[in-house]
């Protein structure tokens, strides 16, 4: 079976020859069809390219006692959809990294912790930052 994995379908070919004996003193050629074909869309699979599941949730602060800097981590994994049937894993990166050391150096302490103890969405955050120098 030739599966064209695009679209999920198939062929198979199967050819013969008239040799078993060939025919010979004035006989008769085989009967039948010396090509045959069908379809095989059941064995065949369509490919699946994987895309990205939403990011998770950012980590706590990992900070450093001695050197005052930490980083936080969030992740996604490439299972909508996975990729199946030779299609193309996700592109880019499952794990995202940013700098928490504001955290760490006790400037907003807490703000930056998984849930953020005073539920400070991102763009308050950045807004915040921004304002102080950071």
């Amino acid at each position: 079976c030739e599966c064209d994995h695009s679209t999920g379908t198939g062929i198979w070919n199967r050819s013969r020859s008239c040799t078993n004996p060939a025919p010979s003193c004035f006989g008769g050629d085989c009967e039948g069809e010396e090509i045959n074909h069908g379809t095989c869309d059941e064995q065949c699979c369509r490919n699946v390219d994987g895309g990205w599941s939403d990011w998770g949730r950012w980590s706590k602060c990992d900070c450093s006692e001695k050197t005052k800097t930490g980083n936080r981590t969030r992740s996604r994994t490439c299972t909508n959809p996975s990729p199946s049937c030779f299609g193309k894993d996700c592109e880019g990166d499952s794990v995202h990294e940013i700098s928490c050391v504001s955290h760490c150096d006790g400037i907003l302490p807490d703000l930056f912790s998984a849930d953020g103890h005073f539920g400070l969405s991102k763009n308050v955050l950045i807004l915040i930052c921004s304002l102080i120098g950071y």
